[in-house]
């Protein structure tokens, strides 16, 4: 035992400490280290072992833990071995903000979840919230899955339905509680945490946001089953909520069904971004593939369009015009001018 290591948490010896660390305290061996800097994560007879075997082989495949993929400016991991049909899709024509305001939030959110941060995103409406996260999860291939608000409704069904059968009532387990207690098995067998999205969280009632309570416990994640029966939230599980509003409400009267949430319930979200109106150098890109053969036909257009959009945005920004225009109305524009196209080509 001599020649182990010792977890600086719990006193666990091994010769390498990272599978412990992440299954036992949900943490990366980084996230270890800054915490704990004079400790060492593997021992000397195995660091021995591994730069003897280094001198003697050439280069290796990078095993699965060690693929990356790019993404937002940034090399991220990717779990090779998570189908893409267990992740969120990949939105149609999507690019990553890199210019602007939005390029640099969008980088931070994505660091924050890559973190394993729980993070809410907030902004107006129509500014790619919910397509990164879809965008970031097929990318990386992040099993997860979007549950969305709708208000006035219980939610306790993602967690638990009751049922009954010839012997009498009994409790049924939710999707949600099984993604959050469970994480995901791969085809390979590795266990691997789950991304949850919650979208329009600033939609939810009371009652609705009080479900993230206790699963975003800083001390130890968990749910709160039927009959007092609790479960514990399987580590490095990353909630990530997407809403119009930054939890206050609607201050700016264009979002009503947004409603004020509880600060200590934001408060467990790490990581907060506020998502603004894309730059258009990056709209630009996403339109020309958006709408081909409206590019190839007048290409001059989409220059109109993109001064139009500036104008516009910077007329919103000083608060001369009270409307929003976002991507999505600026596709709503050209999708009109693609029907007219489309019927009267000449």
């Amino acid at each position: 035992m001599s020649n182990r290591v010792k977890c600086a948490i719990c006193g666990t010896e091994s010769h390498h400490l990272g599978e412990h660390l992440r299954e036992e305290h949900g943490m990366t061996v980084s996230e270890y280290l800054r915490t704990y800097p004079t400790s060492s994560v593997m021992s000397e007879s195995l660091k021995k072992r591994l730069d003897k075997t280094r001198k003697h082989r050439r280069a290796h495949p990078p095993t699965l833990a060690e693929l990356k993929t790019p993404f937002a400016g940034l090399n991220l991991p990717l779990n090779l071995d998570v189908p893409l049909e267990s992740c969120l899709s990949n939105p149609d024509a999507y690019r990553a903000p890199t210019f602007g305001t939005l390029g640099g939030k969008v980088r931070d959110a994505v660091m924050a979840i890559a973190s394993g941060l729980h993070t809410y995103i907030h902004g107006v409406p129509g500014t790619g919230k919910d397509a990164l996260v879809h965008a970031y999860c097929a990318a990386t291939r992040t099993p997860s899955e979007i549950f969305q608000v709708q208000p006035d409704t219980d939610i306790e069904s993602w967690f638990f339905t009751q049922g009954i059968n010839k012997e009498g009532d009994f409790w049924r387990e939710g999707l949600l509680l099984k993604m959050l207690r469970d994480g995901y098995t791969s085809p390979s067998g590795r266990k691997i945490p789950y991304l949850i999205l919650i979208s329009d969280f600033d939609r939810a009632d009371r009652s609705q946001a009080e479900a993230l309570r206790l699963v975003m416990d800083s001390i130890k994640g968990r749910i709160m089953g039927p009959s007092g029966k609790v479960f514990s939230v399987f580590p490095g599980t990353v909630i990530v909520a997407t809403a119009n509003s930054a939890g206050t409400g609607d201050e700016r009267g264009m979002c009503i069904s947004s409603n004020p949430i509880d600060s200590s319930i934001l408060d467990r979200f790490q990581a907060g971004v506020k998502f603004s109106p894309m730059d258009w150098r990056d709209e630009v890109k996403i339109c020309e593939e958006k709408f081909p053969l409206l590019h190839a036909k007048f290409p001059e257009l989409l220059t109109n369009v993109g001064r139009a959009t500036s104008a516009i945005r910077k007329e919103i920004e000083e608060g001369k015009i009270y409307a929003e225009f976002s991507h999505r109305g600026v596709c709503n524009w050209l999708a009109s001018c693609n029907a007219i196209l489309r019927f009267e080509p000449k």
